[in-house]
């Protein structure tokens, strides 16, 4: 390597990372103004930018003691495939001055870190731990807000994934809080989770990552005005294995969660309860195979079947109904394990196109697989979490309860415990439920009424579907109702208007924050 390269090198960090003031900044840092990865032009022989990673300087003055991050803006047009990315991401990197230190170099992805939105670290068992949190622009402290713990997968990071879930977008429309932790980085720079079975360094290190997020929860806790029973985590591959780990060691506080494209690796799962699960994969998923086995990553290990996982905690809810099809088309199958106890359920869709991915996501970098385009993980997950609080046991009377008639309800029999209608309109206003869903006649013949309530205006959509999950008739589609009580007729007819045969159908309501489905039964 030339001097007169060396000589660019340095002029170039020179350039990004310039001394911080002593008066702003601690003098001892720990964290480099790494990683580069610098390549030649063809043409021009000037080293170029191929991407940077970003690093968040720690100072030593103490556990939990952080310094500010300086942000530097790079120019777009250094990095590769800039016309096909950096149109939505843009190249920032937190750097530190640091003395003595060798710069090393290592390859990662440059992404944005957007508004409302600060990268941290807290230190736990002696490491110090990242995380990245992003706010809703309509978030003021005000009122209990939901937590989603968004865990990347192996070989990523927070902004990895914030970028591929697109969950920050998601959290923008429906006022959640959403915080993306990050695994402990290997010496060669690669975060992986410590899921039971699996990933790497994590895994060979021991490295107590249930006890990081469960203290990532009590220091958000005591940072924003968050909803103790709503604290839900998902995750991609490595990071949906973690969910699943958390879903065993910390039921006490995980309200449910959300698994994209893993399985559950942990050997010995004693969970308190079941927490319920909605599960999205593809059937074309070779590093995480739907089936089980070892699959085409780099981590070779063994990977339980899907379908034994969810039994499996079927059986730990007392489920009364397992693999319940209810939607098998030729886009995604839709099954459901429900009637568990406590009113947990779980819900599994496997989708025909993708791959290891985040369905109606973002491919995580170039030449990785696609995401699905058929289901949107974010908008299911967030309605499937909405139905699951952590705890919600209100005790009315039975007049009430008759009154406002949901499964999460329920009622002293000994008289002692009894609330009022305005500590009910209360729990509703929360949030807790949307829908106040009764068929009746059913069975019926030749026709039934499909009630619901709304507590705010809301466009709806109801399907009707045969036990096999092909669409019978299509209600109504994403009309607008007022809050309120409403009533459909369903005739019993399909689409073209023939009369329907006797068996059991399903429908299924939809909002833009609730999710329903149930069974009716036409006896001709």
């Amino acid at each position: 390597m030339s001097v007169t390269y060396l000589l660019k090198i340095w002029l170039l960090l020179t350039l990004i990372c310039p001394p911080l003031a002593a008066q702003d900044e601690p003098d001892v840092y720990t964290g480099l103004c790494s990683t580069l990865s610098l390549k030649r032009d063809a043409t021009t022989k000037v080293p170029r930018i191929s991407s940077i990673a970003l690093i968040r300087p720690l100072n030593t003055l103490g556990a939990g003691a952080v310094a500010r991050p300086v942000n530097y803006s790079l120019r777009v047009d250094c990095f590769p495939h800039a016309d096909e990315y950096l149109q939505s991401y843009q190249s920032v990197v937190d750097v530190a001055r640091t003395r003595n230190m060798p710069i090393r170099i290592a390859a990662q992805t440059v992404f944005r870190i957007p508004e409302h939105a600060i990268y941290d670290t807290l230190r736990y068992g002696g490491y110090d731990r990242t995380f990245l949190t992003h706010l809703p622009p309509n978030y003021d402290g005000s009122e209990e807000t939901p937590l989603v713990i968004a865990l990347h997968g192996g070989f990523g990071s927070a902004f990895n994934l914030q970028a591929q879930s697109l969950l920050s977008e998601t959290a923008d429309s429906a006022g959640f809080i959403v915080v993306y932790p990050e695994g402990i980085a290997s010496p060669l720079g690669i975060r992986t989770w410590n899921a039971g079975g699996c990933c790497g360094y994590a895994v060979e290190q021991e490295i107590d990552d249930t006890g990081f997020i469960n203290t990532l929860i009590d220091t958000l806790l005591n940072r924003y005005n968050l909803d103790p029973d709503r604290i839900f985590a998902t995750g991609m591959s490595n990071g949906g294995m973690m969910a699943y780990r958390l879903a065993c060691e910390l039921g006490d506080r995980i309200a449910a969660i959300a698994p994209v494209a893993a399985t559950m690796v942990m050997p010995d799962c004693d969970p308190v309860r079941l927490t319920p699960i909605i599960h999205f994969h593809s059937i074309l998923d070779e590093n995480v195979p739907i089936e089980g086995g070892i699959g085409n990553g780099i981590s070779h290990h063994y990977n339980p079947p899907v379908d034994s996982v969810l039994n499996a905690w079927a059986d730990v809810g007392n489920c009364l109904v397992d693999n319940d099809t209810l939607y098998a088309g030729d886009d995604y199958l839709h099954i459901q394990w429900h009637s568990c106890d406590d009113d947990a359920e779980i819900q599994l869709f496997v989708t025909s196109d993708g791959g290891h991915s985040w369905p109606g996501g973002r491919q995580g970098y170039p030449g990785a697989d696609p995401p699905s385009e058929v289901i949107h993980a974010n908008d299911r997950m967030w309605a499937f979490f909405q139905q699951h609080p952590l705890n919600n046991p209100v005790y009315v009377d039975p007049a009430i309860f008759q009154a406002w008639r949901h499964q999460n309800l329920q009622y002293d029999t000994n008289g002692d415990g009894i609330i009022t209608a305005e500590d009910v309109q209360r729990l509703i206003t929360r949030g807790q439920f949307t829908f106040g869903v009764e068929i009746y006649p059913n069975p019926f013949n030749p026709q039934t009424e499909i009630r619901f309530s709304l507590l705010a205006e809301l466009p709806v959509t109801i399907h009707i579907y045969d036990i096999h999950g092909r669409l019978i008739y299509n209600l109504i589609e994403n009309k607008r109702f007022a809050a309120g009580t409403h009533r459909l007729v369903w005739s019993g007819k399909n689409q073209h208007d023939q009369e329907a045969p006797s068996g059991v159908y399903l429908y299924r309501i939809e909002t833009m924050r609730f999710q329903e489905t149930g069974s009716m039964i036409l006896l001709r």
